[in-house]
């Protein structure tokens, strides 16, 4: 059972549930590493910051100057082991394939990146306590944040993409695990998502927009079928705050639903209107 069971029961989905797209079923993820002349060594377990973790530990066979590890990751949705264990082979046999031309192309490609857009302000003269110098310096962050999620099966979030901090250094009142951050999980809030995704047609960053326009493109059957449900024509309604399966976030529905108001409209004073954001990609 997961977050997306809880949903389509709480927003009245389940007459319609077989049909909805659930990219968490059979979601599989994980990896394999290996290292140069290692072995396995044991597992340990210890604490980071504030969070315990269990740790499987390789050790090189005898001494050495230097050392190369590889590290392989692989998702999924299939239910066969199997089936996924295939698909980590595969990427493995890919990497063999690719490993003598894989850091040049991926220098050439980071140069054509930092070429098409960038902000120089006092380059030559840094200082962290000048305004000016700041803004090309944060420029340069940010497209950096980008392109590290450049081709994702989802699109960057608006949040800080791949990037995120331990939220206890933030606030004290926070003390989750490292994975954990505001509007975190699989939610997206699509006002701010084209914060993220409308400049790039200025930068030139076309590569770029694929994934976000693919999240609209792969949940449209669930918000179709949400509006046939709710008020029985062949529209498509996409919420403000929305999960990765196309349904508002469970929280941000409203917990405390009156009895009667209408379960296609989210009882929320900021969101119960506010639909504007996907014809905002549209446009």
């Amino acid at each position: 059972s997961t977050i997306f069971d809880l949903t389509v029961q709480h927003q009245e989905l389940d007459s319609v549930k077989k049909l909805l797209l659930n990219p968490l079923k059979n979601l599989t993820y994980g990896g394999l590493m290996r290292g140069a002349d290692m072995e396995p060594a044991g597992v340990t377990a210890g604490k980071y910051v504030n969070t315990p973790y269990q740790a499987w530990k390789l050790q090189s066979r005898s001494a050495r100057r230097n050392h190369e590890i590889e590290l392989f990751l692989h998702i999924a949705r299939t239910a066969d082991v199997a089936a996924w264990q295939k698909g980590l082979e595969g990427i493995v046999k890919e990497a063999k394939t690719a490993d003598r031309t894989a850091f040049r192309k991926s220098q050439d490609w980071w140069k054509q990146f930092w070429q098409r857009s960038y902000v120089f302000i006092n380059s030559d003269q840094p200082d962290a306590d000048a305004d000016p110098w700041q803004v090309g310096r944060n420029y340069q962050l940010f497209r950096y944040m980008l392109a590290c999620n450049a081709y994702g099966d989802y699109p960057t979030k608006f949040n800080g993409g791949l990037f995120t901090v331990d939220p206890v250094f933030v606030d004290p009142k926070y003390p989750f695990t490292p994975d954990y951050r505001n509007w975190g999980g699989g939610t997206f809030t699509a006002q701010k998502q084209r914060l993220v995704y409308w400049p790039m047609i200025k930068s030139g960053d076309f590569d770029m927009m694929p994934a976000q326009f693919n999240f609209y493109r792969r949940l449209l059957p669930n918000a179709e079928l949400r509006t046939e449900k709710y008020w029985g024509h062949k529209g498509a309604s996409f919420t403000e705050q929305i999960e990765n399966f196309g349904l508002p976030n469970y929280a941000e529905y409203g917990l405390n639903r009156p009895e009667g108001f209408d379960p296609g409209v989210e009882y929320n004073a900021w969101l119960e209107y506010y639909w504007d954001t996907s014809l905002d990609f549209c446009l």
